[in-house]
């Protein structure tokens, strides 16, 4: 399990600097993995997808307490290290791959009991959170590391100023469960600002869950770009963003499904929480273009 001495070491013998471009940021504290292992309360009947397994700080520890994992990393610097340092493990598949390019629906759609752990860049997390949930809404839980800035966009609520469809996604799976802070100083190289892992646990009864038990075909993203259109103003009106793009029969039945959830034709997307997002978009099908 690397620690700071441990890291450089590594880096050294592979002749490899940390790239700033990849907000590579090694782990070298062997107190929050310890934590981040037992937070995720795993066993041998995991398959746990890691994203950005870097030099394999997570990952070692990873192997040793769960059937497999999947390690998707896009640096080919870190590959070469990880099939060195990691070559006796026979549980790890390891990726040479940018993960918002891969098609997880279809690559997962037949496993079960995926848990997701992931360590995001700063200018990509939003992107990787969505396309998680959207692609692989049967996972069990999410724990992922990320800027702190970053953690508290994603916990606001309703009428935030910056609440959006990170925050609507992440409550309507299940919700936030854990919590770890991690100070820069864990950090190699540090970075500039703290971080904080949350862990993001799957509910059984989430509107996910419910619809893709009604109707198989159903697809999160459709969800997502209805959420996209909603908030493609903040400072407009939900009616306005939407008369940009739809008909005047859609913005009239728009209209009449507000005010049957009890919300005015004035009000923005920001001040809708996930629940009425959700109803909205359920009572909109049949109107959408």
């Amino acid at each position: 399990m690397p620690n700071l001495r441990k890291t450089k070491e590594i880096l050294n013998e592979y002749k490899v600097l940390p790239k700033k471009s990849l907000g590579q940021n090694f782990l070298v504290s062997e107190k929050i993995i310890q934590k981040i292992i037992v937070a995720n309360n795993l066993s041998k009947l995991d398959h746990v997808l890691e994203i950005g397994p870097g030099i394999g700080a997570l990952t070692e520890p990873l192997l040793q307490k769960v059937k497999q994992v999947d390690a998707y990393e896009i640096d080919q610097n870190m590959i070469s290290i990880l099939k060195n340092t990691l070559k006796e493990y026979d549980n790890l598949n390891l990726y040479h791959e940018d993960i918002l390019k891969v098609d997880l629906l279809s690559q997962y759609q037949t496993y079960t009991q995926i848990k997701i752990i992931a360590n995001l860049p700063y200018y990509i997390t939003t992107k990787i959170i969505e396309k998680i949930i959207c692609e692989l809404p049967n996972c069990d839980s999410l724990c992922l590391m990320m800027q702190k800035e970053a953690a508290e966009r994603i916990q606001l609520t309703e009428n935030q100023s910056k609440y959006g469809i990170t925050a609507i996604l992440v409550k309507l799976l299940g919700g936030i469960t854990q919590k770890i802070d991690v100070n820069a100083s864990n950090f190699y190289p540090r970075p500039k600002v703290n971080s904080q892992v949350l862990f993001i646990t799957q509910s059984k009864d989430s509107v996910f869950n419910k619809q893709l038990q009604i109707n198989p075909e159903f697809n999160i993203l459709d969800f997502k770009l209805f959420l996209e259109k909603s908030f493609s103003m903040r400072r407009k009106t939900l009616i306005n963003n939407w008369r940009k793009v739809d008909s005047p029969d859609i913005i009239s039945n728009l209209e009449n499904e507000l005010e049957k959830l009890e919300l005015n034709s004035f009000i923005r997307p920001e001040q809708i929480s996930p629940e009425k997002f959700w109803q909205l978009y359920l009572n909109m099908a049949n109107y959408r273009s």
